[in-house]
C-alpha cells in the first residue's frame, strides 16, 4: 500500500485498484472513532467484483455513492449520498403481529408483503439495514446490507469516471497522475476531468507517486502548496491543446468556473 501524502476526505483516482487503497485508509481512520460500525464483505463471484468491490467498514457520517439506478427505492447513478445509521430487528420480533412484522421489514428494505412466515425469512436475510441518506434530496432510504455492494461503493474516493457531473467545493486530492499505461489524448481527458471538478485551482492536491520525474518543480509524493497553481495552470495549457476542442467546448458550458 502506498503512503497517503494527503488529507482530504474527498479524493479522485483513475484506477480501483488505487480508489480501493485510499477508500480503506480513510475507513480504518475513521471506524476507530465510531462506537457503532457494520462491517459488509466484497463479493468475489466474478472478475468484475474482484476488481471493483472491496470490504467495507460502514459507519454515521460514512460517503456513499450511487453506482447504479433503483428509481423504486429512490437511487440514482452517481448521486452522493452518507450513512445515515443501521437498523437492526428488535429483540423478540418474531413474536411480533403481522402487521408490526410488516414495519420492521419496511424498515429493513426487506419484502413486506406475504405472509409471516415469509415476511421473517426476509427479515432474516437482510440481517442488518443501512439507512442512508440523499445528499441532494435529503431522503432516507433503508438498504439491505445484503444488497449494499449492488447499489453503492464507499466515496472518499471516487474515479475519475465518476465524478463527471461531479462539483466539488472542498480540498480534494487526485491520484494517479501520471497515468503512464494511457495515450497522451486518453490521459489529457482523464486528468481534464479531474481538475475541472473544483470550483478553485488552490483547493487542488495532486499527488505524483506513480511518477517519476514530472519537471523541476515536482517531487515524488504530494506537491508543495507553493507548486499547485503553477502545476494546475501548466497542465490546463497542455490539456487544452491536446484534447479536442469542441468537446471542451462541451465540458465548459455545465461547468462551474474555477476561481
Amino acid at each position: 500500500m502506498f503512503p497517503i501524502t494527503a488529507e482530504t476526505d474527498v479524493n479522485i483516482a483513475y484506477t480501483h485498484a488505487t480508489r480501493k487503497v485510499v477508500n480503506k485508509y480513510y475507513m480504518d481512520k475513521y471506524a476507530a472513532l465510531q462506537d457503532d460500525v457494520l462491517f459488509i464483505a466484497a463479493p468475489t463471484d466474478t472478475e468484475e467484483e474482484r476488481t471493483k468491490c472491496q470490504d467495507v467498514t460502514l459507519f454515521a457520517g460514512a460517503p456513499l455513492i450511487a453506482i447504479k439506478t433503483l428509481k423504486n427505492a429512490r437511487i440514482f447513478n452517481a448521486e452522493m449520498f452518507v450513512v445515515e445509521s443501521f437498523y437492526r430487528p428488535p429483540t423478540g420480533w418474531h413474536y411480533l403481529t403481522l402487521m408490526q412484522m410488516k414495519e420492521v421489514a419496511h424498515m429493513m428494505g426487506a419484502c413486506s408483503s406475504g405472509t409471516k412466515k415469509e415476511i421473517a425469512e426476509s427479515i432474516e436475510y437482510v440481517g442488518v439495514a443501512v439507512h442512508v441518506r440523499n445528499l441532494r434530496s435529503g431522503a432516507i432510504i433503508p438498504t439491505p446490507m445484503t444488497k449494499f455492494h449492488e447499489l453503492f461503493r464507499v466515496a472518499y474516493c471516487i474515479t475519475v469516471h465518476q465524478s463527471q457531473g461531479q462539483t466539488i467545493r472542498e480540498k480534494y486530492t487526485i491520484y494517479d497522475w501520471n497515468l503512464k499505461f494511457l495515450r497522451d489524448e486518453e490521459r489529457a481527458r482523464a486528468k481534464y476531468v479531474a481538475l475541472s471538478r473544483g470550483t478553485r485551482k488552490d483547493h487542488v492536491q495532486i499527488d505524483t507517486s506513480d511518477a517519476d520525474v514530472y519537471d523541476d518543480k515536482c517531487r515524488r509524493g504530494l506537491l508543495k502548496p507553493q507548486v499547485k497553481a503553477n502545476l494546475f495552470n501548466q497542465q490546463k495549457v497542455f490539456i487544452c491543446k491536446t484534447v479536442d476542442q469542441h468537446e471542451l467546448n462541451t465540458h465548459h458550458a455545465g461547468e462551474t468556473k474555477m476561481q
